[in-house]
């Protein structure tokens, strides 16, 4: 949007997306590291996340960055290289960390493969090609018949012991992998938070994921019940969260949580702009529910340049520009529309639409305000001017003429009585080289 071009939102978005590859490409390594930190009780001052991994080197970037007060696009650009030729050649570094510190003893027999990729027992099939075991001579029966001499008691220890061994073996490797894993998520879990992301809900246990549907509906309902926003109205993610425990046992699944957070991340942003007014700030919180249901819909909102809902956005930010002063009659007509936006909008972004041309006419009915009034401004401070001008002018004049001689009281008490404003005037109206200015000032 236009009023957080240069905004934290923007920022906060784009290092969010290169921690998150960085995390991806590299959460193998990272995790082992993670781990082998935490076994010598080494972690940042928050003590959530790796103090050598990618979200804490991205910010410590950006920080030196914001420090050249560079534009936008040169941002961009720096951004753009330093994610290409430095976050992407990071897995070197990671594992010669893991190196060093496995030859210094820190958890040198960790392998999570072995946990998050453990082979199954072996089938029957393959203990089948296993030797088996030796038997005993046979020897002849009274019957002369050829019988095996191996006792079945001690086939049945051996079978008793080989299970025994078995269980146990299981038993360590899934205590291994349960806590392994259990580390692993809380890592992930650790590694949201240190991104600058918020804990996720706390819904029921057993709690079913709304449909896409269901979701829709239920931020319709609240849709209509933010047509008014009270300025210590919570924030949309709280409202939103706790419109869907209302509802019953349901719950925001992964990802419709991750685009709620953003959304209300880049709310928080709009609200905080020191570029918009109260008034516009206001009416900006009016339209979170809305944008919500339509990057629900659409993920790549932020990127259609487009959209009739960017267009709301964008204008109501020009029309309540922080200084300006909104003629009450506009005030009221965007009043008018927000309203109209959060009874109409359901899927059919047509209303945003109208809404574009009807904030487009109101910008020209107020930069029309706003140019006549700067024309009047501008008149007043050139007349003001050529009224110093034209009495200086006159001084001048006068000086000339009355310089050093005596001069009856009478004409000093015309000049005084008006003459010297009726030549100032007239110095105004018609130039020092008319020919009544040189009449009048003989």
């Amino acid at each position: 949007m236009s009023v957080v071009d240069k905004g934290e939102f923007e920022d906060w978005l784009t290092i969010r997306v290169m921690v998150t590859k960085a995390d991806t490409q590299y959460r193998g390594e990272l995790l082992q590291l993670k781990l082998r930190l935490d076994k010598l009780g080494i972690a940042n001052s928050t003590g959530h996340h790796n103090p050598l991994g990618p979200s804490l080197i991205c910010e410590s970037f950006h920080v030196g960055l914001s420090q050249l007060k560079a534009d936008r696009e040169v941002e961009k650009v720096c951004l753009r290289v330093f994610e290409k030729s430095v976050l992407m050649h990071l897995g070197p570094l990671y594992r010669e960390l893991n190196s060093i510190l496995i030859r210094h003893g820190v958890l040198p027999d960790l392998d999570l493969s072995k946990y998050l990729s453990e082979q199954a027992p072996k089938t029957s099939e393959q203990s089948e090609k296993k030797p088996a075991p030796p038997t005993e001579a046979r020897q002849p029966d009274d019957s002369g018949a050829a019988v095996q001499q191996a006792p079945a008691q001690k086939s049945s220890q051996q079978s008793s012991r080989k299970s025994v061994t078995e269980f146990r073996g299981y038993a360590s490797a899934a205590q291994n992998a349960f806590a392994t894993v259990k580390n692993l998520l809380g890592t992930l879990s650790a590694s949201r938070l240190a991104r600058g992301d918020v804990a996720p809900a706390d819904f029921s246990p057993g709690a079913r994921e709304l449909s896409a549907g269901e979701l829709q509906k239920q931020l319709q309902e609240l849709q209509v019940q933010a047509a008014t926003v009270a300025p210590d109205q919570p924030s949309l993610r709280e409202r939103v969260v706790e419109r869907v425990k209302e509802s019953g046992e349901h719950a925001l699944g992964e990802e419709q949580q991750g685009t709620l957070d953003v959304v209300d991340r880049f709310f928080n942003s709009v609200v905080e702009s020191p570029k918009l007014s109260e008034y516009a700030q206001s009416r900006m919180r009016q339209l979170e529910v809305p944008v919500l249901k339509v990057v629900m819909r659409d993920p790549e909102f932020f990127d259609d340049q487009e959209s009739p809902v960017r267009g709301v956005m964008n204008r109501l930010a020009q029309l309540g520009v922080k200084g300006g002063r909104i003629n009450p009659v506009v005030q009221r007509r965007i009043d008018e529309l927000i309203q109209r936006i959060a009874t109409d909008f359901e899927q059919d972004t047509s209303v945003f639409e109208n809404a574009v041309q009807e904030l487009d006419s109101l910008i020209d009915r107020q930069n029309l305000v706003y140019r006549r009034n700067v024309e009047r401004v501008t008149a007043a401070a050139e007349g003001a001017q050529k009224v110093s001008e034209s009495k200086k002018a006159v001084a001048r004049v006068l000086e000339l003429k009355l310089a050093g001689k005596k001069v009856p009281k009478a004409v000093v008490s015309l000049l005084d009585g008006g003459w010297r404003d009726l030549l100032s005037l007239t110095w105004i109206r018609q130039g020092e080289d008319s020919p009544l200015c040189r009449i009048t000032c003989r």
